[in-house]
């Protein structure tokens, strides 16, 4: 036996194992659409007295460090977060003028 692997390619006590992709499981239920307007998830939702960020942005990094908080952060809490981006698009001219 050398130091080179490739004389080992294609010995026949070598075995895989290849597993395949298990069942899709049942399909989860629908959540039904958010409609209290004091949630960040309701369409009608105010979130003009949000500030500004730029993304990518770590909403944990700006909490106060706590002793009950997981270690793994940095003892710092987190729990949901929301963001909304809004974007302005141009509107399309006429593919086929008349």
């Amino acid at each position: 036996m050398g130091s080179d692997c490739s004389q080992n390619v294609s010995n026949p006590l070598w075995t895989s194992y290849v597993r395949t992709a298990p069942p899709p499981g049942p399909t989860p239920p629908s959540a039904a659409p958010c409609t209290d307007a004091a949630k960040p998830c309701a369409k009608g939702f105010d979130d003009s007295s949000w500030r500004v960020v730029n993304t990518p942005h770590d909403f944990i990094v700006e909490g106060v460090a706590n002793p009950q908080c997981d270690r793994g952060h940095g003892y710092l809490c987190f729990n949901k977060s929301w963001y909304v981006s809004t974007r302005t698009t141009p509107a399309l001219r006429a593919l086929h003028a008349p």
